[in-house]
């Protein structure tokens, strides 16, 4: 039985699974195994490249595109190891990693996860970005993740290693969330109380590309609303109006940067829908939060997260 298992899901990124699957590799520990899940690729370069794959310890799993959080529960469920890496086919991790996570798995028998520092490198221009500070988790993981969360807090999930135990009756991901899939689960482990360890290290490397640059703004703002949506559900009662506000703050800020002139109206409506929640807070709080969710879907997507 492999020690560390490796995720992989891939759609359409046959230029970058091979340096993905090369970081892992070269690890100084080798107690691995990888899955590669090919997310129903359309791109014959994908599918040929991957059928025709003969890396050792790896196998590749194909289905329907459902999604990065589908697949990667897909890889999950078929993992044998007791320790979860999830890696984006586009990223990479460094040779030291599971190495010393492990290590710090073994000092501290308690912790759930173990997560490194992270450095982004952007490909189009060959070189590695100049970022400012970053910020880790504190003491308080689930108001860190609850309100800090991509507003300087920041922590990819390939910078993570996480014991397998941690999901007994439930998958990691909610497939229901096409993108910030990751936020609801971070949420979801600190609701449990699952203990944090940070060690100090760059070993994950975020790739930055075009393919990643052009995901939609308003589409990736959206997916922001839905997962905040989910979120409210699993919270305890005396977060929820706070982080009800909170959202109503995205919704302000997707307004001042005016990044759809043509959508300002649409998003006000919404901005109210939000602040009338705000004033009628109570136990019918997830019935009203969906109503804009469905409003978004409707009107705005096509019904393309339906």
């Amino acid at each position: 039985m492999p020690k560390v298992s490796v995720i992989i899901p891939c759609y359409n990124q046959g230029e970058y699974v091979d340096e993905a699957i090369n970081s892992i590799l070269v690890q100084t520990l080798q107690d691995f195994e990888i899955i590669v899940v090919n997310d129903g690729s359309t791109d014959d370069f994908t599918n040929e490249k991957l059928k025709n794959f003969s890396y050792l310890k790896t196998k590749v799993i194909y289905t329907e595109n459902k999604g990065l959080s589908s697949a990667r529960n897909t890889g999950f469920k078929e993992a044998k190891g007791e320790f979860m890496q999830f890696l984006d086919a586009d990223d990479t991790i460094l040779p030291a990693k599971f190495e010393e996570q492990l290590s710090v798995f073994n000092q501290y028998p308690e912790i759930g996860v173990c997560y490194t520092d992270f450095k982004i490198y952007d490909i189009i221009k060959d070189d590695f970005l100049n970022l400012p500070e970053k910020k880790f988790l504190g003491e308080n993981p689930l108001i860190d993740f609850l309100f800090r969360w991509e507003r300087g807090l920041s922590i990819p999930i390939h910078c993570a290693l996480f014991k397998k135990s941690l999901w007994v009756q439930e998958l990691p991901f909610n497939e229901e969330l096409k993108a910030k899939e990751d936020w609801f689960m971070w949420c979801s482990l600190a609701i449990r109380n699952i203990r944090f360890h940070y060690l100090d290290k760059e070993y994950a490397v975020y790739r930055f590309h075009e393919n990643n640059m052009s995901k939609d703004i308003f589409e990736m703002n959206y997916a922001s609303y839905l997962s905040s949506y989910y979120i409210m559900q699993i919270i305890p009662e005396k977060f929820k109006k706070e982080f009800l506000k909170a959202t109503i703050v995205h919704i302000n800020k997707s307004l001042e940067k005016n990044v759809y002139p043509n959508l300002v109206n649409q998003i006000s409506d919404l901005k109210n829908k939000f602040l009338e929640m705000d004033k009628t807070i109570d136990y019918k709080i997830g019935h009203l939060l969906l109503k804009p969710y469905r409003f978004f879907k409707t009107n705005f997507l096509r019904k393309k997260y339906l």
